[in-house]
């Protein structure tokens, strides 16, 4: 059984900020859905939207917890949260989770949670 963790605008803008430091200047490419909110919200401090994947120096993403999204990416990668064990591990990253709680970011709605809940406790069992 793992927690929730639901952060809170004010937690996501302060990883923004601290990652778009470390990425000052260059070109990202936000993943599907959520990385491209992130690499939006980075936009606003000092890096710059790439038109594509090509262009693209960095490719960002909200978090890493397994790892199997990154994998297929051959460009640096960073993400906000980083869970440990994830393989690959991203190349920058502001927040290192040891914990197996679900992270429950302010752009997920309600459905998406449940959802999710459902998914991970909910099961069959046949005799």
């Amino acid at each position: 059984m793992f927690d929730i963790c639901k952060m809170e605008w004010n937690e996501v803008m302060w990883m923004v900020e601290r990652l778009a430091n470390k990425l000052q200047g260059r070109k990202l490419f936000g993943m599907e859905r959520a990385g491209l909110l992130v690499a939006a919200m980075m936009s606003y401090h000092g890096c710059e939207l790439a038109n594509s994947y090509t262009e693209a120096e960095v490719v960002i993403d909200d978090i890493a917890d397994t790892g199997k999204t990154l994998s297929g990416v051959h460009k640096p990668t960073a993400t906000l949260i980083v869970r440990q064990g994830c393989d690959p591990v991203p190349n920058y990253w502001i927040m290192l989770l040891n914990v197996e709680d679900y992270i429950w970011f302010p752009w997920e709605t309600e459905q998406e949670h449940i959802n999710f809940m459902n998914t991970h406790y909910e099961g069959e069992h046949s005799e």
